[in-house]
């Protein structure tokens, strides 16, 4: 609609990560590309649902994998929703993936032992990063996230979000499970730092991978 009051993304408590206190806030005055109509809540539901009930499928042996094509999408929602000092959300209500993850890990303990989330996306999942980075068992939940990144300090232009500069983590400092491979546009990007990008993301993911392998046999033969 038009002016008025915007209500903000809804809070939803993450397992392992703490509940956030006090109820969603509405933004006076303030209009915000993430709206709600009748039916937000119920689809947000059943998406974030969609991809609980994969995870179910696939770590009870009744599927060896599962794809969920979802709506809304969540990788821009943190663990209050709208990060704080983010200016979007980016159309996002739950975060999907880091729920169905964190389902995983608690729900389905003795099966899985650790859990990537590998974001292949043009923008940089900032909540899931968040989310992540607030995970009390770092050592069971990983985030990988390959995504353009783009500013301009003149214009103060920054591709949205704007976040997942650095190679190792987030900008804060390194997190051992967090890993960032930011790539330029190619109107920007030369062929040497092009191929670095690209030459880190396949050691970040092939060390990723030897990790949740070690695991698999660990644990004698769970999902992954």
């Amino acid at each position: 609609g038009g002016g008025g009051e915007t209500p903000s993304t809804p809070v939803a408590s993450m397992l392992g990560v703490g509940a956030v206190s006090g109820a969603p806030n509405t933004e006076k005055g303030k209009k915000s590309d993430t709206t709600f109509t009748s039916g937000s809540l119920k689809a947000a539901r059943r998406a974030a649902g969609a991809v609980k009930h994969a995870v179910d499928r696939v770590l009870l042996g009744r599927n060896r994998n599962a794809f969920a094509v979802v709506r809304p999408p969540g990788h821009h929602a943190g663990v209050g929703g709208l990060l704080e000092g983010a200016e979007s959300c980016g159309f996002c209500i739950f975060n999907n993936v880091a729920a169905g993850a964190l389902h995983a890990l608690h729900a389905h303990r003795a099966r899985c032992g650790k859990v990537a989330i590998i974001d292949i996306d043009v923008h940089h999942g900032n909540g899931t990063q968040e989310i992540v980075k607030k995970y009390t068992e770092p050592d069971r939940l990983y985030f990988f996230s390959t995504h353009l990144y783009d500013t301009d300090e003149k214009t103060d232009y920054k591709f949205y979000p704007g976040s997942g500069l650095g190679f190792d983590a987030d900008e804060d400092g390194d997190a051992g499970n967090i890993v960032n491979v930011p790539l330029a546009p190619q109107w920007r990007a030369s062929t040497v730092s092009t191929a670095i990008s690209k030459s880190k993301a396949r050691e970040e993911l092939q060390e990723i991978k030897d990790v949740i392998r070690e695991e698999r046999g660990g644990r004698g033969g769970g999902r992954r």
